[in-house]
């Protein structure tokens, strides 16, 4: 991961304490502690933000209705219709 401002950076990392991840070098670690987040707080999460969509591994199911789905990811919308 490389960041290249330190607007952008300040977010990131403001995001990543919300969703409860603490900084890590290896990039890796993001995507396992992601995949195992609870439901409630990527929406939470989500919503906080603004995001009208959740994009997870098909390994995750937040227990909403499904949208999309190819071989290795879900679309799940936050936001009511």
């Amino acid at each position: 991961m490389s960041v290249y401002s330190r607007e952008y950076a300040r977010e990131w990392d403001h995001r990543m304490k919300a969703l409860g991840i603490l900084p890590r070098c290896d990039t890796r670690y993001y995507g396992k502690i992601y995949d195992h987040l609870p439901s409630w707080r990527l929406i939470w999460v989500g919503s906080y933000y603004g995001a009208d969509y959740l994009v997870v591994r098909n390994s995750v199911h937040p227990g909403m209705k499904l949208l999309y789905q190819n071989p290795e990811y879900s679309v799940y919308r936050i936001s009511p219709e």
